[in-house]
């Protein structure tokens, strides 16, 4: 984010998965005290959570961090590592809130700061088509008077109002069938996309000492990715999360999704060995190239024009073994065309006039 007046440059992003409420919570910078403190003023309007979901950063998993979840008695749910879709609601509230941001900045030359908690309360009125609701009802359990509301208000008569134990009891009874009906759409919802997604996955099961391939974006284009490995599986966590060893790496164990996996072959001992080329150094050609008769043949080179001694006999006495990549009719097809022409293969190279190359020195 770029600085606002009161300097903030980072900003934290809470969501509840079962209402998809969202906050956010502007910091100067983004060290473990820094979010413990944020994450503060929202657990005191909240009240604090049994389950924190987060990423793998190391402001996140820093012993500071572990400490204040381990007093209040908060378990940790670490995201896959390069998976934001573990995160998806969370992703997805990113690029809304983003483009809110954008034009807030842009159309009313604003800071972004400011303009923050009028942006959080638009779309928290929002209603999502996952649940039905919108997070303000599935929260308050009551339509909350956003800026839409004022607009309304002028033209909208106000209902009468009721008593004290009535409201309260309608509120709970609302709140309670709210949430039941926005569970179930949320279901569905799940299921649905589930269904649509496993439509062209490969299912993937390994089992602990599997050894596997790890997807890792390239530190020097966050958009291009490289299998990395070969790694070892310690555990199955789930059918979709796995923790491999990763001793290359600055952490010893990493959790990653099965769709950053795959498994990793090991080569056959044909496979291992290196392929050797059979391609033979030209000794030399003349006008009876095309007949197999060569018009240096027979000849010595001057050796003040060309010294050095080719291995081309070597590799013709022993050129099955030089071909052991290749099938036998393709050895034969080969060692024929070789013989063909053994003026071509000698020992020491030879000269050609068939072709001219002029190197420009720069003088």
């Amino acid at each position: 984010m770029p600085p606002s007046k009161s300097g903030s440059k980072y900003l934290l992003t809470v969501m509840c998965l079962a209402t998809r409420f969202p906050s956010a919570y502007p910091l100067r910078t983004i060290t473990s005290r820094s979010i413990v403190r944020a994450l503060s003023q929202f657990m005191s309007f909240f009240g604090i959570p049994k389950i924190i979901q987060s990423d793998q950063g190391t402001n996140l998993t820093s012993h500071l961090f572990q400490q204040v979840l381990k007093q209040l008695k908060i378990k940790h749910n670490l995201a896959s590592v390069h998976h934001p879709q573990s995160q998806g609601a969370l992703e997805r509230f990113h690029q809304t809130l983003k483009s809110l941001l954008r034009a807030y900045c842009v159309q009313l030359d604003r800071d972004w700061e400011e303009g923050l908690p009028w942006l959080l309360l638009a779309a928290r009125e929002v209603v999502y088509e996952s649940t039905g609701f919108s997070p303000n009802d599935l929260v308050f359990g009551h339509k909350v008077r956003g800026l839409l509301a004022v607009l309304q208000s002028s033209v909208k008569i106000s209902d009468s109002p009721k008593n004290l134990l009535s409201y309260v009891y309608g509120f709970r009874q609302r709140l309670i069938e709210a949430r039941a009906l926005a569970r179930v759409q949320l279901k569905k919802q799940q299921a649905g996309m589930k269904r649509l997604y496993d439509r062209q996955v490969e299912r993937r099961v390994f089992e602990p000492g599997d050894q596997v391939l790890v997807s890792r974006l390239l530190p020097s284009s966050p958009f291009e990715a490289k299998f990395e490995g070969p790694y070892v599986v310690k555990r199955k966590l789930s059918d979709e999360n796995y923790e491999i060893f990763t001793p290359s790496r600055r952490k010893l164990t990493q959790l990653y999704h099965v769709n950053l996996l795959k498994p990793y072959y090991e080569k056959s001992s044909a496979e291992v060995n290196p392929v050797r080329s059979a391609l033979l150094a030209v000794s030399g050609a003349g006008a009876g190239f095309c007949s197999g008769q060569m018009e240096n043949e027979g000849k010595e080179p001057d050796d003040g024009i060309l010294r050095g001694r080719l291995n081309n006999s070597e590799s013709l006495e022993r050129l099955n073994d030089v071909l052991v990549h290749l099938s036998p009719s393709q050895v034969a097809e080969l060692s024929a065309l070789l013989r063909s022409f053994p003026g071509l293969f000698g020992d020491t190279p030879s000269r050609t006039d068939w072709v001219e190359h002029d190197i420009d020195v720069g003088n």
